[in-house]
């Protein structure tokens, strides 16, 4: 059994060599507490997530939520969609996230909630599905194979169903690489990281968060098959994306 979720204190400490980030046990317990303090406007992010995917989801499809971790988003699906013909499925490659979402599962045994594991660096074959979710997951997938990813999830999206895609992005202009990320850093400076923290995670993240621009994740959805395309939020280097497959 695993223990209660903990507060992020990964990188409190003076770690010699530091390692490549992974969705581990230790990542597990405290990535509720890493995903509020970590993320821009996390809480508002669901929010929209939420109200997006009450727009276009169809009665008997399934919601699929790729990269689904502890299952936070998909709690949040299941509270405000009442619709009984709904399959909500949570997907995730950490076999740690996964039992902690499992957990919480029997809260919502009106429901139909299934969780799966699945490395998504392989497409994943899915069907009958109206919304996909991608909430800063295609940062995680090796670039090359997120193109076959996107092309599989289009291919089981319903007519007038559709992806939401939520990523850390670079800028369109270098030259605003340093200032977005001073402000990244100053808001998690205010979540209460310290410097050791933010630099440590930054060494950690280097080599496994490859982020694309807000254009490149755009011709990514276009050429994977959608044919409408927008971003509906951004701050910064952060950015929210919704795709409709006509």
């Amino acid at each position: 059994m695993m223990k209660e979720k903990m507060k992020d204190v990964i990188y409190k400490k003076k770690i010699q060599q530091v390692p490549t980030f992974t969705f581990n046990r230790k990542t597990a317990l405290a990535f509720d507490d890493m995903a509020k303090r970590s993320i821009p406007f996390y809480s508002q992010i669901q929010d929209m997530i939420v109200g997006l995917s009450q727009s276009i989801v169809q009665p008997h499809t399934s919601i699929y939520d790729f990269g689904c971790a502890t299952g936070e988003t998909l709690r949040c699906l299941c509270d405000a969609i009442s619709d009984r013909t709904i399959h909500f499925s949570g997907i995730d490659s950490s076999r740690d996230m996964l039992r902690l979402a499992s957990r919480q599962s029997h809260l919502y045994s009106d429901h139909s909630l299934t969780f799966g594991c699945h490395d998504l660096n392989r497409p994943m074959s899915i069907k009958n599905t109206s919304v996909a979710i991608l909430n800063l997951t295609l940062q995680f997938i090796n670039p090359s194979n997120r193109l076959p990813l996107l092309q599989s999830i289009h291919k089981g999206i319903c007519p007038s169903g559709g992806l939401i895609l939520i990523e850390k992005i670079h800028p369109e202009n270098e030259h605003l690489t340093p200032l977005y990320t001073h402000l990244y850093h100053s808001f998690k400076k205010d979540q209460h990281y310290s410097d050791l923290e933010i630099s440590q995670k930054k060494k950690a993240l280097e080599t496994v968060l490859i982020p694309l621009s807000a254009s490149d994740n755009l011709t990514l959805l276009k050429k994977s098959g959608f044919t409408i395309t927008e971003c509906f939020f951004q701050w910064y280097n952060f950015a929210g994306f919704i795709a409709i497959k006509s």
